[in-house]
C-alpha cells in the first residue's frame, strides 16, 4: 500500500514538472530572450550613468576641492556619502520588495504549483534578507572606492539601513499613488478631461511620492537669491538656484515611473508616445516658469534690498550685475524641470534611480555652462528638441502592462 502511494506521488510530481513548471520556465526564458536587448541597454546605460556619476563627484572631492579647501572637502565627503549610503539602501529595498513581494510575482507562482505558504514565505524572507545583506555591503564597497575610506559613522548608517530593511521584509511595498489615480480617472466621462488635467490636478496635492521634494527645492529657490545679502559672490546664488531646479526636476522621473503603471487605458485609446509625453512637458513648462518668475522676482527684491540698504553689496556691485544675476539665476533654476521629461525615458522610464542621477549630471553640466557663457542659454531649447526627438516612441514600450 505504501509503495502504491509513493509510486503515485513520484508520478504526479513528474506530471506537475512536465505540465506546469517546464511551460512556465520555458516561457520566462522566450521573455528573457526576445527583451534580452532592451534588458542589455539598459543595464549598460544605467552602469555607464552611475559610473560617470561616482567618478566626477569622488574625483571632485578627492582631488580638486581639498585642494582649495580641505576641511569643506572632508565635511562634504563625510556627509554624501551618509546620502549615498541612505539612498541605495532605498532603491535596494524597493527592488528586491518588488521581486520578491510582489502581487503577482514568483511567490503566486510558487503557490500554484503546490508549495506550501508558509514554506514561501520563510524562503522568501531569507532570500530577502541574504539580497539586502550582499547588495548593501557590496555597494559600500563601491562608495568607499570611489570617494575614499568609509568610518566608523558609515557602516553604522549600513548597518541602520539594513537592519530597517529586514525589520520591513514582511510587509510589501506600496506605492502611495494609485488611488489618487483612481479618484482622477473616476472623472473620464467630463467633457473638460484631458491628459493634463487630470494629472494636474493629482499634483497639486501632497497625496503623491516626491512631493516633498517641492519643499527641498523651494528652499533651495530662497536661499539662492538670499545669498546676495551676504556679500557672497553673485555665482553662488547661481549654484544654489541650480541645484534648487536640479531636485525639483527629481519630481519627474518619480511622476512618470508611477504614471507607467497606470497607463492601460490610455494606451487601450490609442494615445500615442507624442501625446503622452507633450502632456507631461505641458505641465512641466508650467511648473519651470513659475520658478523663472519666482527666483526672478526673489533675485529683483534681494538685489534691490542689497544694493540700497547693503554697505558691502553697494561697494561690490552694480546695477547691471545684479540684473545679470537674477535672469541668469532664474534661467538656471527653471531650465532642468524643463528639460527632464525629454531625458526621462532615454534609458528606461522604470528606472528612478538611474533617472534622477542622468537628470542631476544634465543639470550639473548644462547648467555650469550657462553659467559660465550665457549666449549659450538658446542651447538648451536645441538640447531638448533632440533629446524628445531621441525618445520618440517609448512610451508604449516602458509601460509596465
Amino acid at each position: 500500500m505504501h509503495k502504491t502511494f509513493d509510486k503515485m506521488s513520484h508520478i504526479s510530481s513528474i506530471k506537475i514538472i512536465l505540465s506546469v513548471i517546464a511551460p512556465i520556465l520555458s516561457q520566462q526564458f522566450r521573455r528573457l530572450a526576445h527583451s534580452f536587448g532592451h534588458l542589455l541597454t539598459t543595464a549598460t546605460g544605467s552602469g555607464v550613468t552611475l559610473s560617470l556619476f561616482m567618478y566626477i563627484f569622488g574625483d571632485f572631492l578627492k582631488e580638486k576641492l581639498p585642494q582649495t579647501n580641505s576641511q569643506a572637502a572632508e565635511t562634504l565627503r563625510f556627509y554624501l556619502i551618509f546620502g549615498l549610503m541612505a539612498g541605495s539602501g532605498l532603491v535596494i529595498f524597493r527592488w528586491c520588495s518588488r521581486l520578491l513581494f510582489s502581487t503577482n510575482g514568483w511567490t503566486n507562482y510558487l503557490e500554484s504549483t503546490g508549495i506550501h505558504r508558509s514554506h514561501i514565505s520563510r524562503g522568501s524572507k531569507f532570500s530577502f534578507c541574504a539580497i539586502t545583506i550582499l547588495t548593501n555591503l557590496l555597494s559600500a564597497l563601491v562608495i568607499g572606492t570611489f570617494f575614499g575610506p568609509l568610518t566608523i559613522s558609515h557602516w553604522a548608517c549600513l548597518v541602520s539601513v539594513v537592519i530597517f530593511s529586514l525589520f520591513s521584509a514582511d510587509k510589501k511595498f506600496v506605492i502611495s499613488g494609485p488611488q489618487a489615480a483612481a479618484e482622477d480617472i473616476i472623472d473620464i466621462q467630463d467633457n473638460k478631461f484631458s491628459l493634463v488635467t487630470w494629472r494636474e490636478r493629482r499634483l497639486r496635492g501632497y497625496r503623491w511620492r516626491g512631493s516633498a521634494l517641492r519643499l527641498i527645492s523651494g528652499t533651495l529657490l530662497f536661499m539662492g537669491p538670499a545669498t546676495v545679502l551676504t556679500g557672497k559672490p553673485l555665482e553662488l546664488a547661481q549654484m544654489a538656484s541650480l541645484f534648487g531646479g536640479i531636485v525639483l526636476s527629481w519630481i519627474v522621473p518619480l511622476v512618470i515611473e508611477e504614471d507607467l503603471r497606470f497607463t492601460w487605458l490610455e494606451r487601450q485609446a490609442a494615445i500615442s508616445h507624442k501625446q503622452w509625453i507633450n502632456a507631461w512637458q505641458t505641465i512641466f513648462t508650467k511648473w519651470s516658469m513659475i520658478v523663472f518668475f519666482m527666483t526672478l522676482a526673489l533675485s529683483a527684491a534681494f538685489g534691490l534690498y542689497a544694493l540700497y540698504f547693503i554697505q558691502h553689496a553697494q561697494q561690490a556691485w552694480q546695477p547691471g550685475q545684479l540684473i545679470s544675476n537674477a535672469l541668469l539665476a532664474s534661467v538656471v533654476a527653471a531650465f532642468p524641470v524643463w528639460l527632464a521629461p525629454a531625458f526621462v525615458l532615454q534609458i528606461d522610464g522604470r528606472q528612478i534611480a538611474t533617472n534622477v542621477v542622468m537628470l542631476t549630471l544634465v543639470g550639473i553640466f548644462v547648467g555650469t555652462a550657462i553659467i559660465a557663457v550665457p549666449v549659450l542659454i538658446p542651447g538648451i531649447w536645441l538640447l531638448g528638441h533632440e533629446a524628445h526627438r531621441y525618445q520618440e516612441g517609448r512610451f508604449a514600450r516602458a509601460s509596465y502592462y
